[in-house]
């Protein structure tokens, strides 16, 4: 891929429109412990994955406590890969993922978002 080339796939990924993660609604979340954030569908954490611009230096992998490979995870689910992203999570992301939570500010890059659309 050419610099070109490169800059404009960044351009076309930056121009995909964020998606709004459901949560429940506040009158819910009074009446119990779930989680706030529901997580993406399916769709919804493809659009996701597709915003991703493959940054060199990765700074989700970075912020990631447990080490996850969030670019390679990423790029597999926009191809639709779902057992290929969720073999590039920790083996314990399920059970670290409120520890995730607190520490991660992007919901795009939340290790419980493959937990919701592989589950």
């Amino acid at each position: 891929m050419t610099s070109n080339e490169r800059t404009d796939d960044v351009q076309e990924r930056l121009a995909i429109s964020r998606q709004s993660v459901p949560k429940q609604v506040p009158e819910d979340r009074v009446l119990n412990f779930e989680e706030t954030y529901l997580g993406f569908d399916l769709d919804g954490a493809i659009i996701e994955a597709a915003r991703c611009i493959d940054c060199p230096s990765a700074p989700c992998m970075q912020a990631c406590p447990v080490g996850n490979d969030i670019p390679t995870a990423l790029k597999q689910l926009e191809a639709g890969d779902l057992d290929g992203a969720a073999r590039h999570q920790h083996p314990n992301a399920i059970e670290l993922h409120h520890v995730v939570q607190g520490v991660v500010e992007r919901p795009e890059v939340r290790v419980d978002l493959l937990r919701e659309v592989a589950g």
